[in-house]
């Protein structure tokens, strides 16, 4: 992103330091007339510029012109739609040119040239040519030359907001053209689910994968024929049996205990230059056993994620999926001097043993897993539901 962020900047750079002239040898014409117009707002008395000025406008506005008969010789239903965005350049190009001083304009004989008519009939041939394309492609009762359609109806409405029927015409092409999605489960692992493991996986959001011909639902909507159905297809729910582990070791140190007197040959107890007596510090080796005792219990929950297209009764993908939970706790239990521990092991301790959770706890512990791998499945292969 940042890269292209960078391109662009280039680019804009660019056109910013090329001259108008340049823009005219190159045959940009257009962009010609935006750089000398720019440059003679500022400076109108710069007669290179108004050189330039007078034959980009020239050029420019006869290649619109040129474009315009050419589509006409064609004689294609198709052509106004382009006809009506050349006859808007040359509007548009010409009161841009208009906002000079008028001393600019008359040194590069600007005349001032009335386009609305063409505009207007370009406008009308434009809009009527989708309205019958798009109701010709509705009529197939087909849903890509429904989408088509829509299309075709949107552009009418670019032209005229109103347009005979031609809101009645989009809301026709939308239903025909959007395909909707109906997601459903079933457990086929012989295993009884929790009573409300279906009920709130059914709440799995599929809102954010709508788009604009492709719809979802989670629960049957009694007035939508469905184009498409997502079954996820649970054929094991595995829950594992409660499990202990058991690590034992023993951990020792030296630790001070007391102190004794330093004596000298003589049986004496020493004395330091204070006349204080000296001491040693007394030694003793501490010892703890520990056990560390792990906790564990998870469950599996896998199965298949199957797409099928609804109107053709076939089986169009089959994805795997599973999801698991994991109950882990572990703790400590010590026997002897608490002192002997290291560090680390001081650190763990305080946890105690927690109850296991039961098999429908697990089970509903690994819903939320399970909707998250369903969402990346469906998001992977919603390319297949058109």
């Amino acid at each position: 992103m940042k890269k292209l962020i960078y391109i662009s900047m280039v680019l804009l750079l660019m056109v910013g330091c090329t001259s108008s002239k340049t823009f005219l040898e190159r045959g940009n014409y257009s962009m010609a007339v935006t750089k000398s117009v720019k440059h003679l707002q500022k400076k109108p008395d710069k007669e290179k510029e108004i050189a330039v000025l007078k034959l980009a406008f020239s050029q420019a506005q006869q290649q619109n012109l040129d474009r315009i008969a050419y589509l006409r010789r064609t004689g294609q239903p198709d052509i106004w739609a382009e006809v009506f965005s050349n006859y808007n350049q040359l509007k548009n190009r010409q009161n841009f040119v208009k906002t000079l001083n008028p001393v600019v304009l008359v040194a590069i004989g600007f005349e001032m040239v009335n386009y609305d008519d063409a505009i207007i009939e370009a406008q009308k041939k434009a809009s009527e040519y989708f309205y019958v394309h798009g109701k010709s492609r509705l009529a197939k009762n087909e849903k890509m030359a429904a989408r088509d359609a829509y299309e075709d109806f949107v552009n009418v409405k670019n032209y005229y907001t109103n347009y005979k029927d031609v809101d009645d015409l989009l809301q026709k092409a939308k239903a025909l053209g959007t395909s909707h999605v109906l997601f459903m489960m079933q457990n086929n692992s012989y295993t009884a689910l929790p009573k409300d493991f279906e009920n709130e996986f059914m709440f799995v959001s599929l809102d954010d994968m709508n788009s604009k011909w492709v719809l979802f639902d989670t629960q049957e909507q009694k007035d939508i024929v469905y184009d498409y159905a997502i079954v996820l297809n649970l054929k094991v729910i595995d829950v594992s049996p409660e499990r202990l582990k058991e690590k034992n070791w023993v951990e020792s140190k030296e630790v001070q205990d007391g102190f004794i007197y330093k004596l000298d040959n003589n049986g004496n107890v020493m004395k330091d230059s204070a006349g204080n007596d000296i001491k040693t510090p007394k030694y003793i080796r501490v010892s703890c056993d520990v056990a560390e005792i792990a906790q564990n219990k998870e469950t599996v929950l896998s199965g298949r994620v199957d797409f099928y297209n609804n109107i053709t009764k076939q089986l169009i993908q089959s994805e795997p999926i599973t999801a698991n939970s994991v109950f882990n706790n572990m703790y400590l239990v010590t026997h002897g001097d608490l002192q002997a521990l290291n560090h680390d092991t001081q650190r763990r301790l305080g946890n105690g043993p927690m109850p296991f959770p039961n098999d429908f706890d697990m089970i509903m512990m690994a819903k939320e897993y399970l909707q998250h791998a369903l969402t990346d499945v469906i998001r992977r292969k919603k390319s297949i539901l058109q």
